[in-house]
């Protein structure tokens, strides 16, 4: 994601993005948001109901790392309900921006596709085109993820 949209996400939901600018041994926020603009619009959609969640609901939420992965949006949060009651409400809403990112354009936030043969991307047709024929997979030595999208786990608090 370009600087200006980052910035902007971290300035405007200030206690979602708290970690931003922590270093790597805390938190993996420090690494930024690792998507494309095209999505900026669906994570400002999330954010602003993760902010209201975190300023009026009896829970915390902070976000600890924003990601494409196999083509979709990876949106890792940490969560702290006093009451039990909101982990299960923000997991949902985490999982319907993540679905909405399987057909949304990484790149201009149109319609998309998930496609690749190696390294997946969500794109239009348009940037689909433009990006044909170049495999990232082919392209780079990192080695694919297999791993599974684990949540992270719910911190009760005692009251």
């Amino acid at each position: 994601m370009n600087e200006y949209n980052d910035l902007t996400l971290v300035n405007d939901f200030p206690y979602l993005y708290a970690n931003r600018y922590e270093d790597m041994y805390t938190t993996a926020m420090c690494w930024g948001f690792e998507c494309g603009d095209g999505w900026e619009p669906i994570i400002r959609h999330l954010s602003e109901e993760l902010e209201f969640l975190n300023e009026n609901a009896s829970c915390s939420v902070r976000a600890e790392q924003v990601k494409e992965k196999f083509g979709t949006l990876r949106f890792y949060v940490s969560i702290t309900d006093a009451t039990g009651k909101w982990a299960d409400i923000i997991w949902d809403l985490v999982d319907m921006a993540e679905l909405r990112t399987s057909y949304t354009c990484e790149v201009c936030g149109e319609h998309g596709k998930r496609r690749g043969n190696g390294w997946i991307h969500t794109l239009c047709d348009l940037h689909h085109e433009e990006n044909e024929g170049f495999d990232h997979a082919e392209s780079t030595s990192v080695p694919e993820d297999t791993s599974s999208g684990a949540r992270q786990a719910v911190v009760p608090v005692s009251g």
